[in-house]
């Protein structure tokens, strides 16, 4: 995958706007898994990855708070059972961030009901380790997070 969702954060450059992210799907690191799949499901993977398109995901932002969600787009007929890849990797949902409140919030769809999750806020560590992207200094921070599951909790 060429793209995780970032935290939501705000500009301090600008004090509004509009970014748009394309998350796309690097299939490059499947060419050993396709050569070894049994023949009976080559037909079935190839026609998901077939399937498999570019999302745009749109970032609005102003001086408090902040959206994050995939481009709403028109729903086209498509094979039945056809799968996304992409979209499943990215995610889906709308991310909220309010500075005033300190809120993140994940709004998702299940069952045709909308549910506003609140994301606990994230503990970030600023290691010495640096790299330029483009003219920018950029050092690398690290969060842990607890996640509780059947299996138990895992950080």
């Amino acid at each position: 995958m060429l793209f995780t969702l970032p935290q939501l954060l705000l500009s301090q450059v600008r004090k509004s706007g509009h970014i748009t992210y394309v998350a796309s799907l690097d299939i490059s690191s499947l060419g050993n898994y396709l050569v070894k799949a049994p023949k009976a499901h080559k037909s079935q993977i190839n026609e998901t990855l077939n399937n498999n398109k570019n999302i745009k995901y749109i970032l609005t932002f102003n001086s408090v708070s902040s959206s994050f969600s995939k481009e709403a787009k028109m729903k086209k007929d498509t094979k039945k059972g056809g799968i996304n890849i992409t979209e499943l990797k990215a995610g889906s949902g709308v991310y909220f961030f309010d500075k005033i409140k300190k809120e993140n919030l994940l709004q998702k769809n299940s069952f045709g009901e909308n549910f506003l999750i609140l994301i606990p806020e994230s503990k970030w560590k600023i290691t010495r380790e640096k790299k330029m992207i483009g003219k920018y200094l950029c050092y690398k921070a690290i969060t842990e997070k607890t996640i509780e599951g059947r299996k138990g909790v895992k950080k």
